[in-house]
């Protein structure tokens, strides 16, 4: 593994830049380059901003077009689209997780711990639980227990997934526990995703533990009683005020991550909208269809382009949103990246009360997970109800595909849930080079192989990962 160092100074000074203009970030009689004068929520803020650029990009763009939300056009992304998943294109995914944000987040606890600054410790550990089950869900085993303690382990071990996700609801619960009072003022500019607001913070913390829970529902070592018991108590993301995202902004290199990287730079083309979720969507004439996608010229019908032509095979191809080809459009510079949404919380409550885990009727649940995704999408009241009426509650299956579609733009969680529940059935992108097999995990990165070789495990992309039953 890479060096992982103390404190990540070079992206937090690269986010003392980004947000010294639009908010108190640091004193300017401060020292950033001095570890002994960066206060505990500097490190949080780049913490948070790590891991929701990484979420919001790399791992975002790979994970979409594997699940087919999205696909590549041009050579750029074909590798991916194609199946052709290199450890070498991997390098960057590990190492930012572990490499920067992590390692924000672990000096953000020591230092809380020394300063008792509980509060602080606390959603440093949410934000690190996070971020492990994103490590966990892309890769399977990875290091937890010996990771981030480079003076101690040079090549840690890996952790089995099946012991990380109980680990990861341990600290949850841990960092729930030590939170005091209902505010952190000292996050109040800091904390992009809350702003300090630790009412928020629990209804985050509880969404997560479910999501945890309901991603070990088909293994040998869950209890269902464990899910009765935490939507008993309650306490989820019920409204969209209170999803976790992290805010962009329209100053010069504080874009939202897809907008630099594609629209700012002139590759706005290189991806296009899959056929898979189009097609599905046009199915159900979906109003989310003119959030989701820009209509070609002249068109009046949504066209996704097929995983793994390459360049589009079909007229008239649809395009990812408008924000997407407009260099001076602020919606897209400043558009969030998503990391919790209430929709998603009432996609987990509805399909535990589906599957017997609680008495609870699953049809209200799931009429509000469709609703709260229509309201994050912008469609109005009208048009939502008119698509909740013409399609109802009637299984599981289409409550799956239905959280699919909901999940776009979060690539991970819709390639992990698609990966949980096999909904839709996905056909493996054509031309592709994995034999005709969607891929279930990415590719251990090269680094890891030239560093820490006798840790990595024997598997490929086609193993799947502990609660993919």
């Amino acid at each position: 593994m890479k060096k992982i160092y103390k404190y990540s100074l070079v992206l937090l000074g690269s986010l003392i830049l980004i947000w010294g203009c639009e908010s108190d970030f640091l004193d300017v009689n401060q020292n950033p380059n001095d570890p002994t004068e960066v206060e505990t929520e500097y490190l949080i803020a780049a913490g948070e901003g790590a891991l929701a650029y990484y979420m919001g990009f790399e791992v975002n763009r790979d994970a979409s077009l594997i699940c087919q939300h999205w696909s590549s056009i041009y050579t750029q992304y074909w590798d991916v689209d194609k199946y052709r998943l290199l450890p070498t294109d991997f390098d960057n995914h590990w190492s930012n997780f572990y490499g920067q944000s992590l390692s924000d987040l672990n000096a953000a606890i020591k230092l809380s711990e020394e300063r008792n600054t509980p509060n602080m410790k606390a959603i440093a550990m949410l934000l690190q639980a996070y971020a492990y089950q994103a490590i966990t869900d892309m890769w399977g085993d990875v290091p937890f227990t010996q990771a981030m303690q480079i003076d101690e382990f040079l090549t840690p071990e890996y952790d089995e997934v099946s012991s990380i996700y109980p680990a990861l609801i341990s600290m949850i619960d841990d960092a729930v526990e030590m939170m005091e009072g209902d505010n952190e003022t000292a996050l109040a500019t800091q904390d992009v995703i809350y702003n300090g607001n630790l009412l928020q913070w629990k209804a985050f913390a509880q969404t997560l533990k479910l999501r945890l829970l309901m991603r070990m529902s088909n293994t040998s070592g869950f209890n269902s009683s464990d899910v009765e018991t935490l939507i008993g108590e309650g306490g989820f993301i019920t409204a969209n005020v209170d999803n976790a995202t992290f805010g962009y902004g329209i100053a010069t290199n504080n874009f939202n991550p897809l907008f630099e990287r594609f629209t700012s730079a002139g590759r706005a083309n290189d991806l296009a909208p899959s056929s898979s979720i189009v097609d599905l969507m046009n199915t159900t004439n979906d109003p989310r269809r003119a959030s989701y996608f820009e209509l070609a010229e002249g068109a009046t019908i949504y066209v996704g382009n097929p995983n793994g032509h390459g360049t589009s095979v079909v007229d008239d191809l649809s395009r990812l949103p408008y924000w997407w080809y407009d260099r001076t459009n602020q919606d897209g510079m400043k558009r969030p990246t998503l990391l919790m949404t209430s929709a998603e919380a009432y996609f987990l409550q509805a399909e535990a009360a589906a599957r017997g885990f609680t008495s609870a009727d699953p049809v209200p649940l799931y009429n509000s997970a469709i609703l709260e995704s229509m309201k994050q999408w912008n469609v109005d009241d009208t048009e939502a109800n008119t698509f909740l009426s013409n399609n109802p509650y009637s299984n599981l299956n289409g409550l799956y595909v239905q959280k699919w579609i909901a999940l776009f733009d979060q690539g991970l969680e819709a390639y992990s849930e698609w990966r949980r529940n096999g909904q839709p059935g996905l056909m493996p992108a054509a031309n592709n080079q994995n034999s005709d097999r969607i891929p279930v995990r990415f590719p251990y990165p090269y680094d890891e192989f030239s560093t820490n070789s006798q840790n990595v495990p024997n598997d490929d992309v086609n193993t799947p990962i502990w609660w993919d039953k």
